[in-house]
């Protein structure tokens, strides 16, 4: 009785490389959703939602050491890779008799984590938090 043993062939897909496919595939399908819903700046009086998001899928590799040396890889998130993500909000108001209320409320905010401000790197001024919510930075 022969043995068989079971090989993949060239052409069929290993479980990485489908997981890998898989991956690609859902960053591409949210890269497209993101430049689908960005928002159009509409003249006149209303509120607006506003933004810009940067952020990168990206697979970082360490090299093996070691006496049980393996590759060590690991898939993430990445933001601010080109730019600071923000988002924002403004609108203006018609008061009557010629008057107006514009605002305008601004902040950066961290894709990966989900975190505001820019980094936790950033040095605070005396009393303040390190780069709160709605700042004057932002």
């Amino acid at each position: 009785m022969k043995h068989r043993t079971s090989q993949a062939s060239p052409s069929t897909p290993t479980r990485a490389r489908q997981r890998w496919s898989r991956t690609w595939g859902t960053a591409v399908a949210l890269s497209a959703a993101t430049l689908a819903a960005q928002a159009q700046p509409t003249a006149g009086p209303g509120l607006q939602l506003y933004g810009l998001v940067d952020a990168a899928v990206g697979r970082f590799a360490a090299p093996a050491t070691g006496i049980n040396a393996q590759d060590r890889a690991i898939t993430k998130l990445e933001g601010g890779g080109m730019s600071t993500s923000h988002w924002g909000v403004r609108g203006t108001e018609d008061l009557g008799g010629g008057l107006s209320a514009q605002f305008e409320l601004s902040s950066f905010v961290r894709n990966d984590s989900g975190a505001t401000g820019r980094s936790d790197a950033l040095p605070a001024p005396v009393n303040v938090a390190a780069d709160p919510v709605f700042s004057r930075a932002a």
